[in-house]
């Protein structure tokens, strides 16, 4: 039992690094955070280094949520 519970959790984190690493690279994800700031900043009186941007891709999340029920 706990051998397969090993070998689960070994394909759910290989399954979650393969789609971290296919979503976006650093470089495109510094372009969606800069024109976001950039828009936030035509409507709200902040200076852009005082905003902080997280995305989160549900297409990606909902890829990482399958990936995880197909180990179990």
């Amino acid at each position: 039992m706990r051998e397969q519970s090993v070998t689960a959790a070994k394909e759910r984190l290989k399954c979650m690094i393969h789609y971290e690493n296919n979503i976006l690279d650093e470089e495109t994800m510094g372009y969606i955070r800069r024109d976001i700031g950039n828009v936030i900043t035509k409507y709200v009186d902040v200076e852009p280094e005082n905003i902080e941007i997280k995305v989160i891709l549900k297409e990606y999340k909902k890829r990482e949520l399958q990936c995880l029920n197909s180990t179990n």
